[in-house]
């Protein structure tokens, strides 16, 4: 059962947003592609001297108009005076907890891994972490005693509500819990931007912003070259997989969705904008996927394995031509798999892997680092 649940968590993830992509907020500053986090530097001066701190505010995704959901304000001297309305953090931090694999992607790729002192889930996680760091228990449901014991100055946790069942527990035990929506970004940039958020609580910002330019640099030549290759959508492309009866596939407005608009790609959803996953019947499948050219994101690792969940996987043009990849290039055998980590702050190296398998003559013999091909 538990297998299962991870498969449905994994469809979930890959095809989040659960929302509709808004405009950003009005207030909303020093971010480029990120919608529900901003930044800024302030000067306070009090008695004739200047103190500088920067405010983080986390805005609230489920309430109209994005009011600001938290704010925190983080100093480097303990003497700052910072507003009332935020929670005061002096950084950087030097030891963190966190309920999501996603978060230890942006810690690691940011060079600041030492810094954890407890995951959840941690069979779950990819990026190899200290023996005595200790699993924290299960995401949804965090053992509060545990997370005491290991002190965290922050615990980074994804919310999935205004009063999110879980962040309010570790809060109630007096934690002080920083909520990260890093999922709820639609835009691949946007999701890889949260590194900047990271990387002020550990007082890497240059790092950061350099790791960021970077990857937008590189993600945005890759879409510019596939659009001058005359190539763009003369390739279809099909995700996903049946499970129990039903196969989910992304609408075009979330990650995936967009991923698949900017390799180029041809995808009868592009125009969907459903909030995110689309429910179909395997007849719904056929109609609009049987000839695709491409299948990603299966759910298997071979062809037999995936043949075995669902003989109807067979029926697919893709299928038959050796032609299906999965997102497990780089996994561990308990169930981490780096997609879901370094591969969050690198949408450019899973834009390439994408060009790489539809359009292999624009990215030349660019081997996929996050993708595996099924035999």
């Amino acid at each position: 059962m538990k297998k299962y649940i991870i498969i449905l968590c994994a469809v979930g993830a890959m095809c989040a947003c659960t929302r509709k992509a808004t405009d950003k907020p009005a207030d909303c500053i020093g971010t480029q592609y990120a919608h529900y986090f901003a930044m800024a530097e302030h000067d306070t001066t009090v008695n004739g001297t200047t103190w500088q701190y920067k405010e983080l505010r986390i805005y609230n995704p489920w309430e109209e108009g994005q009011p600001v959901l938290q704010r925190y304000y983080l100093i480097r001297e303990a003497e700052t005076p910072v507003p009332a309305d935020g929670v005061r953090l002096q950084v950087p931090l030097t030891r963190v907890a966190t309920g999501s694999c996603t978060h230890i992607g942006y810690i690691d790729y940011l060079g600041a891994t030492d810094a954890i002192c407890g995951v959840t889930d941690k069979y779950l996680v990819y990026t190899p972490l200290r023996d005595e760091v200790p699993n924290l228990g299960d995401c949804m449901v965090p053992d509060v005693e545990r997370f005491l014991s290991v002190q965290p100055q922050v615990v980074f946790m994804s919310a999935y509500s205004t009063n999110d069942a879980a962040t309010t527990r570790l809060q109630k035990a007096g934690l002080t819990v920083v909520p990260v929506m890093e999922w709820l970004e639609n835009d691949p940039l946007g999701r890889a931007e949260w590194m900047r958020f990271f990387g002020a609580f550990f007082c890497l910002e240059e790092h950061a912003d350099s790791l960021f330019a970077r990857t937008a640099n590189e993600y945005n030549q890759l879409k510019t070259t596939i659009e001058q290759s005359g190539l763009a959508y003369s390739k279809s492309v099909l995700s996903g997989g049946s499970f129990r009866g039903t196969w989910y596939v992304p609408s075009g407005s979330t990650y995936m969705g967009r991923l698949f608009a900017d390799a180029g790609a041809r995808y009868a959803y592009a125009e969907d904008q459903t909030n995110g996953s689309v429910p179909l019947s395997i007849e719904q499948v056929l109609a609009s996927f049987k000839d695709a050219d491409v299948w990603v994101g299966a759910p298997a690792m071979t062809l037999h394995e995936l043949e075995e969940m669902d003989s109807k996987h067979t029926w697919f043009k893709a299928f038959q031509d050796s032609t299906v990849y999965t997102f497990k290039a780089r996994t561990t055998p308990t169930g981490g798999n780096d997609f879901w980590e370094a591969g969050v702050c690198e949408p450019d190296r899973i834009l390439s892997d994408l060009i790489s398998v539809l359009y292999p003559s624009v990215v030349g013999q660019s081997t996929p680092k996050y993708m595996i091909q099924l035999r």
